[in-house]
């Protein structure tokens, strides 16, 4: 240890001891329980206590100060990261439900004229056509069902937002692509549902036709 970081230190320790005396000789002020004090004498003590502090101690401390202001900068920044991630999948979670909304909606109005045409075309049947109908309007139902899962399922998967935090940045990648990935299948299944459904709503129209030309024949 150098002699001038000694000779500081008993500065400081003078200073104290300085103090320390000040305080238990001060006059007490009555009835206040407070104590008179120079206050230019003990301004001037204070300074001589800070110009006594080793360099070392104030080089610490400047240092202290620099990693708080690097861990309050990157704080902020992974904040900003985190909301800017959060923000980006909601957006993508709203476009992929509106777009699913969408597609159910053009799916209720396609089964909506084809049970129309349907019941139009078998008005007035006999027992068995009822039954064909009936079978028809279940299978549209379970198209209809299947179609909402799908489209939920969809919505559930793409709420990722819980897994920002930890990955910020990659999540809002595997985001992108696994909205685009099931935005695609989804509409693959839609069109599959309902080239099935009208296949299946042709095939039953086309067998109550003959079966009208049967009865028509027998009359």
């Amino acid at each position: 240890m150098s002699t001038m970081e000694n000779d500081g230190k008993l500065l400081i320790y003078s200073l104290l001891d300085r103090m320390h005396l000040k305080l238990d000789t001060a006059r007490v002020i009555p009835l206040y329980n407070r104590i008179a004090m120079d206050k230019e004498e003990w301004n001037d003590m204070l300074r001589q206590l800070e110009q006594s502090i080793p360099g070392d101690l104030k080089h610490a401390k400047d240092l202290l100060n620099q990693e708080e202001k690097i861990l309050n900068d990157s704080h902020q920044e992974a904040d900003a990261r985190i909301r800017d991630a959060q923000a980006t999948a909601r957006e993508i979670t709203e476009k992929a439900g509106a777009q699913a909304q969408a597609a159910l909606a053009e799916a209720q109005a396609t089964l909506g004229d084809a049970q129309k045409r349907a019941a139009d075309t078998v008005h007035g049947a006999e027992s068995q056509a009822q039954a064909i109908m009936a079978d028809a309007n279940a299978r549209a139902n379970a198209i209809l069902a299947d179609a909402q899962a799908r489209a939920q399922q969809m919505i559930a998967d793409s709420e990722i937002t819980a897994r920002a935090e930890a990955r910020a940045q990659e999540m809002l990648d595997a985001t992108h692509h696994e909205c685009e990935d099931y935005t695609m299948r989804v509409h693959a299944a839609m069109d599959q549902l309902l080239e099935h459904a009208d296949a299946g709503l042709s095939q039953r129209l086309e067998e109550l036709r003959l079966l009208r030309q049967d009865v028509a024949g027998n009359r």
